[in-house]
C-alpha cells in the first residue's frame, strides 16, 4: 500500500504532495484515487489523469441486453443474480474495463459478467497441508506462490463465516502446527486441476479422513463447476441450499461440523421425527423446544453418537454453585458459570487441553507412551475426546484413572446384538451388512438403541431415498 507522504505528482508544472491536495486539484475524491492505485493497480498517472465517470450526468449509459443503465451501480445490481462474481469484484472489473477501453461493447460486458477470456492461463502448483497435531492432510492449487496462498489461508482463518474442515483446524491448533510443500506445478491450468484431483484421490485427502471438502478440480472461487444432485444441476452448494429453503452457512455445518453426507445434512430436519417417553415430535427442534434444550449441541451430540436418553441427561444435568450454593445449568460442558451476586465462573482451557500458561497443548502421559496434545492420544486409544477430557478434569489430570473410568462407564465401542449374533461395535455391525455407518448411526440414536427398529428406518429411509 502506498504511504500518502510518498504521494508527489506534477499537474500544470507544480507538485502537489498527498492524496488530500492532489483530490483538491483533480476533483477526483481521495478514496477513489487511494482505490485506482492500492487495489486495483493502476499507477499514480493513470490514477490522476483518468476522469470520473459522466455516467448519470451527461446522458451516456450503459446499454446491456436491450436495457439501459444510468450509473454503474444500477448496472451491476441488474446483472449481480446473473454472474459468479460479486458486486464488489463486478464494480472492480468494470472500472477496469472502462479504464482499459473506454468505448467498450456489449460483448464486452458479457465477458466482463460471466468471465470470458480474461484469465491468462499460465497453470500454477499444487501444494500439500499437513496438520502436525491430527496428521491428516489437505491438497491444493493456486496460481500464486506456494508463500502467498499459505499467508491467504491465515488470512481466511479471521473470517468465522469460513467454517471449512481446513481453516477449523488452523483455529483449533494454530498456524505453527502445520506444515506447507509444493508436490506438484504445471503450466496449463487443465492440467493443473487433474493433478490436484489425483493427489486428493491418492492421499485419501476428503473430510472426514483428510482436509479438503470436496475432490477438487476447480481453481478459485471464479472457477465454479455445476455439479449435480438428485439428477439436478446446481451451481454451487449454496445455490442448493437455498432451493431446498436451508440456510447455506446451516448446510455448511451440518456437513463441515457434523460429518454429514450432502443428502443427510439436505434432508436432516425434514425426515426426523423423535419419540421420547411416549411422546412424538414431528421434528427436532419442536422436541428441543418442548424440553428447553440447545438446538445445535444436540445436532452436535447426536452425530457424536450420543443416544437421545444421554443427551437429554447431559443439557438437563444441574451444576451447584460451591460459593453460593445455587443450582443452575452449565452452558457447556467446558464451561460451568453462575449467574448469581457471587458470579462464580469455571473455565478449562481448550478441546485439547492447553496449558493457560503457555497456551500450547498439554502433554499426555500413559503407560511409559507421551502424547503431545489430548487429540492423539483420544486418536490413537479410540476415545471419545470431549469426554476424556471431562475425566481428566474430573480426576485432577490422572490419566490412568480416566481410563479406567471411560473403559467402565463411558466407552464409545458399543455393542450390538442382533438374531443372536452380538457384534462387537457399531462400525463392525456396519460392515458385515453392508450399511452407511453414519447414517445407520443416525437411526439408531433416533430409536434410542433399539436395533431393529433402527435398522428398519434404515432401509425405508433409503428406498425414499433412490
Amino acid at each position: 500500500m502506498v504511504n500518502s507522504k510518498d504521494i508527489k505528482v506534477l499537474i500544470d508544472g507544480n507538485e502537489y504532495v498527498g492524496w488530500r491536495s492532489i483530490s483538491a486539484k483533480t476533483g477526483i475524491s481521495e478514496s477513489l484515487l487511494r482505490a485506482r492505485v492500492n487495489r486495483l493497480g493502476w499507477s499514480l498517472s493513470d490514477a490522476v489523469n483518468t476522469p470520473t465517470s459522466e455516467l448519470g450526468k451527461t446522458g451516456n449509459k450503459i446499454s446491456f441486453r436491450e436495457q439501459e443503465h444510468s450509473t454503474q451501480e444500477e448496472f451491476v445490481a441488474a446483472i449481480a443474480n446473473l454472474s459468479p462474481f460479486s458486486k464488489t469484484t463486478l464494480k472492480i472489473k468494470l472500472g477496469k474495463l472502462r479504464k482499459q477501453n473506454p468505448d467498450f461493447t456489449e460483448q464486452d460486458l458479457e465477458n466482463l459478467v460471466f468471465g470470458k477470456n480474461e484469465i491468462k492461463d499460465e497453470g500454477g502448483f499444487v501444494y500439500l497441508i499437513t496438520s502436525l497435531q491430527t496428521g491428516k492432510q489437505y491438497v491444493g492449487i493456486t496460481i500464486r506462490t506456494i508463500k502467498e496462498r499459505w499467508k491467504a489461508h491465515q488470512s481466511e482463518c479471521g473470517d468465522e463465516r469460513i467454517q471449512s474442515p481446513l481453516k477449523t483446524e488452523m483455529r483449533e491448533y494454530g498456524f505453527d502446527n502445520f506444515t506447507i510443500e509444493q508436490i506438484g506445478q504445471s503450466d496449463n491450468s487443465k492440467t493443473l486441476k487433474a493433478l490436484e484431483k489425483k493427489e486428493i484421490q491418492k492421499r485419501n485427502t476428503v473430510f472426514p479422513n483428510g482436509l479438503n471438502s470436496n475432490i477438487g478440480g476447480t481453481l478459485g472461487a471464479r472457477d465454479v463447476e455445476v455439479f449435480e444432485f438428485e439428477g439436478i444441476e446446481y451451481r454451487s452448494l449454496s445455490d442448493l441450499a437455498r432451493k431446498k429453503g436451508i440456510e447455506p452457512s446451516t448446510l455448511n455445518q451440518r456437513i463441515n461440523s457434523y460429518g454429514m453426507s450432502l443428502k443427510e445434512a439436505v434432508y436432516f430436519e425434514n425426515d426426523t421425527t423423535i419419540e421420547w417417553k411416549g411422546g412424538t415430535f414431528e421434528n427436532l427442534q419442536s422436541f428441543c423446544d418442548a424440553l428447553n434444550l440447545d438446538y445445535r449441541r444436540v445436532i452436535s451430540l447426536r452425530s457424536a453418537n450420543y443416544s437421545m436418553s444421554e443427551i437429554v441427561e447431559r443439557l438437563t444435568q444441574l451444576v451447584t454453585c460451591p460459593i453460593c450454593g445455587s443450582e443452575f445449568k452449565r452452558k457447556s460442558s467446558l464451561h460451568k458459570f453462575c449467574s448469581e451476586k457471587c458470579k462464580w465462573k469455571n473455565t478449562y482451557h481448550s478441546k485439547n487441553m492447553s496449558d493457560t500458561q503457555t497456551g500450547k497443548p498439554r502433554e499426555v502421559t500413559y503407560q511409559g507412551r507421551i502424547f503431545p496434545s489430548i487429540v492423539s492420544f483420544c486418536e490413537e486409544y479410540g476415545f471419545r475426546r470431549t469426554k476424556m477430557t471431562q475425566l481428566l478434569q474430573k480426576h485432577g489430570q490422572d490419566v490412568s484413572k480416566a481410563v479406567s473410568d471411560y473403559k467402565n462407564n463411558a466407552g464409545n465401542k458399543r455393542k450390538l446384538k442382533f438374531k443372536g449374533t452380538e457384534y462387537p461395535s457399531v462400525s463392525n455391525f456396519c460392515k458385515e451388512l453392508n450399511l452407511d455407518r453414519s447414517a445407520f448411526s443416525k437411526s439408531l440414536i433416533k430409536f434410542d438403541g433399539d436395533v431393529e427398529k433402527a435398522l428398519e428406518h434404515y432401509k425405508n429411509r433409503k428406498l425414499r431415498r433412490e
